[in-house]
């Protein structure tokens, strides 16, 4: 692989990550004003519509039937089950509890990589990854507040569809390429984000702020659609496995966007552990990953 590619990777991937972090404050404010489905599943499918018109317009074929067997794992990930179960817990937790808790994510996307990307991450990468996720644990411990609760475990089911989506993929993406694969599985997902949607249309109308309607417009051209064109592009170009110590880094996103947009409170420690996930990032970067031959 050509050094060229190997930081082209690097920076599509902070810039994906830079843009998933963002997510979870603003859900939470969007959350606030907006039905939970409506922002869960109304932002698929508003995604799905921009991705419609791009594969029309650049005339893209069909995906084969097993790619489209490989999509559905990325439609239940990062279309469906990611945006409505945090939608749905971030109506109780506050941005900065579930931004902790979604902080392991990027391990359990190394794990689901070696599990079904067929990646082999040496010794030192997985000691890199485990060191920075015990930093996010200790963080959890530290500044999560109340405790485990029903919501946590919505977010726990939502981070393992979204690390199966993230492998699946990233595999993918070496294959159709980065942004065909979203808009391909936003597409393939709309029909089933369609009927919960409607059913909060139909209840009457929704009184929000301009503020809401921006944030969901965010939450559909940025985290939903834009953000994983550079996402699965950087995973095809350095792997799942390392792109997902990037994303070590997206907790502290979360957690200053929810302090400067949200007034949530911080943990004067931040800047330690940060540090500390900071530096687990740069070892495992570092760290050797065998990765698949790159189309």
């Amino acid at each position: 692989m050509h050094r060229r590619d190997v930081m082209l990777g690097y920076v599509l991937g902070v810039v994906g990550v830079a843009a998933f972090g963002i997510t979870v404050p603003a859900t939470r404010a969007a959350v606030q004003h907006l039905p939970a489905d409506l922002v869960g599943t109304g932002r698929g499918l508003a995604a799905a519509l921009c991705a419609a018109m791009l594969l029309f317009t650049l005339a893209e074929r069909w995906p084969t039937p097993e790619q489209r067997r490989r999509l559905w794992w990325v439609v239940a990930g990062v279309v469906i089950g990611f945006p409505w179960l945090t939608a749905i817990a971030l109506q109780e937790l506050p941005a900065v509890h579930g931004a902790v808790v979604v902080g392991v994510l990027p391990l359990v996307t190394a794990i689901v990589a070696v599990l079904r990307a067929g990646e082999r991450p040496s010794p030192a990468f997985w000691l890199a990854g485990i060191a920075g996720t015990v930093g996010v644990l200790v963080f959890v411990l530290r500044a999560g507040g109340a405790g485990f609760r029903f919501e946590d475990s919505l977010l726990i089911v939502a981070v393992v569809l979204c690390a199966l989506a993230y492998a699946e993929g990233g595999r993918l993406a070496r294959e159709m390429g980065g942004w065909q694969v979203i808009s391909w599985a936003l597409v393939m997902g709309a029909p089933l984000l369609a009927i919960p949607t409607l059913m909060v249309l139909l209840r009457g109308p929704i009184e929000a702020p301009a503020e809401a309607w921006a944030t969901f417009a965010f939450l559909v051209l940025g985290p939903q659609f834009l953000a994983f064109f550079a996402w699965y592009r950087a995973m095809a170009l350095i792997g799942i496995a390392r792109a997902s110590q990037i994303q070590l880094m997206q907790i502290f996103v979360s957690l200053g966007i929810a302090a400067w947009w949200l007034g949530e409170t911080l943990e004067p420690d931040i800047v330690f552990f940060a540090l500390w996930v900071l530096a687990a990032v740069l070892v495992g970067q570092r760290a050797r990953v065998k990765l698949q031959t790159v189309r």
